[in-house]
């Protein structure tokens, strides 16, 4: 889709967001296990709008959202450094498999950089796609490190 727009996200794309991160948690075997909050979902999207510590890109074909990615960066809990942590990479699925989610990446490296990040990490923790998120990460020049592992202490995952 040549002809989608990558761009920072404003206040208006914030209910085009939640509604994309609704399909997101629902095809989420992982997230689908607690109920989704729009309210939440919407108080993290205009967290990071406003702060200068957020990064919320918004991908726009022919006037609509279908897709976006959000990142924050923080300092680095035992260093002098600032780390690009990505949030979420979402995209509608009819607009999958194109371009779009490596223009996502590109972009938010870039404001992850611009905002002072020396490094930006990564990953998939949705369940969805797992091996083609991460093959795309590594196509952009992203390296495997580290793993992830979860306990659950509430009924409601």
């Amino acid at each position: 889709m040549t002809d989608t727009l990558i761009r920072i996200a404003t206040a208006n794309d914030v209910a085009p967001l939640v509604a994309l991160g609704r399909v997101l948690h629902a095809e989420s075997p992982n997230w689908s296990r607690f109920a989704y909050s729009e309210d939440r979902a919407g108080k993290t999207l205009r967290t990071l709008i406003e702060s200068d510590a957020g990064v919320l890109l918004v991908a726009e074909h022919e006037g609509a959202v279908v897709g976006g990615i959000a990142a924050i960066v923080l300092p680095h809990w035992a260093a002098d450094i600032a780390v690009g942590c990505e949030l979420s990479l979402f995209i509608d699925p009819a607009q999958r498999g194109g371009l779009t989610a490596a223009r996502l990446v590109r972009a938010m490296v870039d404001a992850v950089q611009a905002k002072g990040a020396a490094l930006l990490q990564c990953g998939s923790s949705s369940g969805v796609k797992t091996d083609r998120v991460v093959a795309l990460y590594e196509r952009l020049g992203f390296k495997r490190y580290g793993a992830a592992v979860e306990r659950v202490f509430s009924n409601g995952c």
